[in-house]
């Protein structure tokens, strides 16, 4: 018998929550919740250039949600997808949130240092520089 996998879902942020970060407008414009993970969605300007999708790095995203103070693990941060936008970029979240979950918290924070290293985004610094919530709807952990 298998497991049942949980839906596909995107939530819109409207408006989007914007952010300065050495020098790029940063507009976080939505969430993918997919099988196995979330896709934190944002829109950098102008957009970040690099020859390899998986760097250079400039923020990291923190996210929790109201069930735990466990923060999710992330993957692909800064990772850009230039087909659907000019600035269109990434975080994936490495879990969803639980189906009894009514919210998830993200703090964003700017690196300290950016690396173009594919090996991981680098540290950031301490401070968020912004915070915000995303309302999960009731029907976001259904099959």
């Amino acid at each position: 018998m298998s497991a049942v996998r949980p839906r596909k879902l995107h939530i819109s942020i409207d408006p989007a929550v914007a952010v300065e970060i050495d020098g790029h407008r940063v507009a976080f414009v939505g969430i993918n919740l997919l099988r196995g993970h979330v896709m934190v969605e944002y829109d950098i300007d102008p957009p970040i250039t690099a020859q390899s999708p998986f760097g250079p790095h400039l923020l990291l995203i923190d996210a929790t949600d109201d069930t735990s103070d466990e923060r999710y693990g992330t993957a692909w941060e800064d990772f850009r997808w230039p087909h659907i936008a000019p600035g269109r970029t990434t975080t994936r979240l490495e879990h969803r949130p639980p189906p009894d979950a009514a919210w998830m918290h993200i703090a964003v924070r700017p690196l300290d240092a950016p690396t173009p290293d594919v090996h991981g985004p680098g540290t950031s610094s301490l401070r968020a520089v912004i915070e915000f919530d995303i309302e999960l709807p009731p029907e976001h952990g259904l099959a």
